[in-house]
């Protein structure tokens, strides 16, 4: 499945364009499923009650037949904002993938969407529990894991502002473009491929902070059409909902690293 979510700005409008999400639907579509299947509906009315939107909703077919298998809600919160150096940066946004079957977790992750570039940034706390097990113990605790998700977002952001308040040097910020060109590229990335991860691309990424320096490599590692080979052909970006995460994920592992390595060593 492409990177491509359907916008919608209601329950209602997203249960039309996905309508997996309905608890009823897989006993419709005669799928089979686990006893405690966790509904995704049951997730998202208390997100919703405690203010997050939903912005966007995808789903996954398999199979001959195209049968839905996956679905993807994409939410953000008015009033959880990143704010860098007085100005509004992005905003939290929570990314919820389940399988209709309860073959695999419900997968809840964290991250910011960046307005300048529309780009959505995904990092993980290491200390947060993302995958939701379709169990009774699991189904029974719902409510505790929902509140621990909103808890997070606090001590993510912070993460996001001390980024802002790290400035890289050229051999540093080198360092962390060839790092992260590696996850994608594997260790034999070309040198240009490199380069291009550090350019400019408009004014608001001009300053050499983290955070920034961090964006301009997210947005070239991801995006379509941004980086290109010798042979002057544009290299496609990552299309695909999972791997975008993942990648996303392990960037922010190395910015991890550079805050603590540049802050308390």
């Amino acid at each position: 499945m492409r990177n491509n979510f359907i916008p919608v700005n209601s329950f209602d409008k997203a249960l039309a364009f996905a309508p997996s999400i309905h608890p009823n639907f897989k006993d419709d579509q005669l799928i089979k499923s686990k006893p405690y299947t966790i509904n995704t509906q049951d997730i998202l009315n208390p997100l919703i009650d405690s203010g997050w939107n939903i912005d966007g909703v995808a789903e996954k077919r398999k199979g001959k037949n195209g049968q839905v298998n996956q679905h993807f809600i994409k939410l953000t919160h008015p009033d959880l904002n990143l704010n860098v150096r007085f100005k509004n940066e992005g905003k939290s946004q929570l990314l919820i993938s389940n399988k209709v079957c309860g073959s695999s977790p419900l997968n809840m992750d964290l991250g910011v969407y960046r307005q300048v570039c529309s780009n959505g940034m995904w990092g993980m706390d290491t200390a947060w529990e993302n995958n939701i097990s379709h169990t009774k113990r699991s189904f029974d605790n719902l409510p505790n894991i929902i509140q621990s998700t909103v808890n997070n977002v606090n001590t993510f952001m912070e993460k996001l502002n001390k980024m802002a308040n790290v400035d890289l040097n050229e051999d540093e910020m080198n360092d962390l473009a060839e790092r992260a060109a590696r996850l994608r590229f594997g260790d034999d990335v070309e040198r240009h491929i490199i380069n291009q991860l550090l350019d400019v691309r408009r004014k608001e990424d001009a300053d050499n902070d983290l955070y920034t320096v961090y964006n301009r490599v997210q947005e070239g590692l991801t995006k379509n059409n941004i980086l290109i080979n010798l042979q002057g052909k544009p290299l496609s970006g990552v299309n695909n909902i999972k791997e975008d995460i993942a990648i996303n994920k392990q960037l922010f592992q190395l910015v991890e690293e550079y805050i603590w390595l540049l802050l308390f060593v």
